[in-house]
């Protein structure tokens, strides 16, 4: 570190300590750091605070003590590397001034926990292990509780692929093999308007609706084979088997309304 020297209201320098010695410098001579701003009045302090050890100003609470010493903080109860301090050539009621006493190379040895013999460093190591033990035991068990949800998550995948998907295409195919027969069901009707009877064969209905495709839409669904077309002029019957495991029998059923009877009222008779 050197240090401005004001002499003879002229300011000179920077100077190191020995070359301040070495000028002949009186003590009472004002200095200045050089990493100071020389044109503040409180950077400049006589040369013989520069050979005394510094002194600090230390909170102690919500208290302000000092100055001290580096030797004095060190003896003061709970004083360690945290410690706000200000050095005393600053102003202690201004925040900005305050640091933490690591901060000073000089009370680096005073804020150093003091040396623990080597059985209570391996006792207080016993227990930090032990008290790290029970508080991961205390913790809650995450890697269980991941394994859990995971065996949870296969169950479900399992269930859902070999039991509740084959029940959703078996019904699927059900209740695709009604609509085929409704449909067919739907041409029976227009067979009847067109003809006046219901036809009595897959070929007629393939004619009557005009779409020859009709077999193979409704071949993934029905098994054509089973399939039973039968149709009167009055009524019509359509069966067949959908193509589920259990081939389930699909039948549909209509018949044209007969026709109300309309009752004419009897001439009145004449009484004589």
């Amino acid at each position: 570190m050197r240090y401005w020297v004001r002499i003879d209201r002229e300011v000179r320098g920077p100077y190191t300590p020995e070359e301040l010695t070495a000028q002949g410098v009186e003590d009472s001579t004002l200095v200045c750091p050089e990493n100071r701003r020389r044109n503040r009045r409180e950077n400049w302090l006589p040369l013989r605070k520069l050979k005394e050890p510094p002194r600090f100003f230390v909170r102690v609470g919500s208290r302000v003590r000092g100055p001290m010493s580096a030797a004095d903080l060190g003896r003061l109860g709970g004083f360690c590397g945290d410690t706000l301090v200000c050095p005393e050539r600053r102003n202690y009621r201004n925040r900005w001034n305050w640091a933490p006493a690591r901060t000073f190379a000089g009370l680096r040895a005073a804020a150093a926990p003091p040396a623990v013999p080597a059985a209570a460093q391996a006792a207080a190591s016993a227990h930090r292990f032990w008290d790290e033990v029970k508080a991961r035991w205390r913790q809650p068990p995450v890697l269980p509780l991941i394994l859990g949800a995971a065996a949870v998550i296969a169950a479900v995948l399992l269930w859902m692929k070999f039991s509740y998907l084959p029940i959703v295409r078996q019904t699927y195919l059900r209740v695709h093999a009604s609509m085929d027969l409704a449909a067919l069901a739907v041409l029976q009707e227009r067979h009847h308007r067109q003809t006046g009877a219901y036809a009595d064969d897959l070929a007629t209905l393939v004619a009557a609706g005009g779409d020859p495709r009709l077999p193979a839409d409704i071949a993934p669904d029905l098994d054509l084979e089973t399939l039973f077309v039968r149709g009167t002029s009055s009524y019509f019957v359509l069966e067949a088997n959908a193509l589920d495991e259990k081939r389930t029998l699909i039948r549909h059923v209509g018949w044209t309304p007969a026709a109300p009877v309309v009752s004419t009222p009897t001439a009145a008779r004449k009484t004589p």
